[in-house]
């Protein structure tokens, strides 16, 4: 059985980027799922990341692009 995603992230023009975003936003939730948080969707078989992409595609994750760091200073997580 085959299941597509619909383009869960706004493209805003550039298709691309909307691709990277879905995946990376994915991946993060991901992450929360594997660490123990409750998934927002019937999980079944699934593994942590296909979960994570039917709880995006479906609205149920929040997101939002924040600015660059200033270039002047590193990064530190």
């Amino acid at each position: 059985m085959t299941t597509s995603l619909p383009d869960a992230v706004p493209a805003n023009g550039d298709d691309q980027q909307s691709k990277f975003r879905l995946v990376v936003l994915a991946l993060q939730r991901a992450r929360q799922l594997h660490g123990g948080a409750r998934p927002r969707v019937e999980v079944g078989r699934h593994k942590y990341l296909w979960t994570a992409m039917r709880e995006v595609s479906a609205g149920m994750v929040s997101w939002e692009v924040v600015q660059e760091a200033s270039q002047g200073r590193p990064w530190r997580p």
